[in-house]
């Protein structure tokens, strides 16, 4: 049986985005220019031996049902690569873990500065994932990022947005991170909070 018109082009949209979508918010619409955000020169290395715990994401086609995930960073190329772990616990009690690599990259050939952003290559059992994570906001002692990442497709866009701290933050700078999303319209409803007290 032959679809109406209208019927077609939505089953062809749904089709279309079944993969590349799947787990990971999608809106129609363009993504916005991308820069990331630094108040100082951001020193990358920063990030590295320290239990960064996700408090906040968008869907994630890696973890889709994990609580009380953690990052762990390692450099091993200085400043440039980094070797890092995901670890959380599934939904029916189990434990989860992806690996990957992160690459710096600065479109002006640095380490540091606005344009840098982290190109993420995630291992999740035998499907590789590489997004573009920018950083939205950091504080001047880099206890926590805001990393939004964002992809064109189809007649959309593809988003993901993540929300890192350290253990020390405060509820001030918890509040602070979280809220940071707001610009690229991203609210506290569209978040899925993975760091809760019951992971104390």
């Amino acid at each position: 049986m032959k679809l109406p018109p209208r019927l077609s082009f939505v089953g062809f949209i749904i089709f279309g985005c079944i993969l590349p979508c799947s787990g990971q918010k999608f809106s129609l619409g363009t993504c916005p220019g991308l820069n990331s955000f630094t108040l100082k020169v951001f020193t990358i290395d920063t990030i590295q031996n320290i239990p960064w715990r996700e408090i906040a994401r968008t869907k994630s086609i890696v973890q889709k049902d994990w609580k009380c995930v953690k990052y762990d960073f390692l450099a091993h190329v200085d400043k440039q690569k980094y070797a890092f772990s995901i670890e959380g616990i599934t939904k029916g009690g189990g434990f989860g873990r992806a690996s990957g690599e992160l690459t710096v990259v600065n479109p002006d050939g640095l380490t540091t500065g606005s344009g840098t952003y982290f190109k993420m290559d995630i291992t999740y059992g035998q499907k590789p994932i590489t997004i573009n994570y920018y950083i939205v906001r950091t504080n001047s002692v880099n206890t926590y990022l805001t990393l939004y990442a964002c992809e064109n497709y189809l007649f959309g866009k593809i988003e993901s947005a993540i929300v890192l701290v350290a253990p020390e933050l405060s509820d001030e700078g918890t509040a602070a991170a979280i809220i940071a999303l707001n610009q690229y319209g991203i609210d506290r409803s569209e978040l899925k909070f993975t760091y809760t007290s019951e992971c104390l």
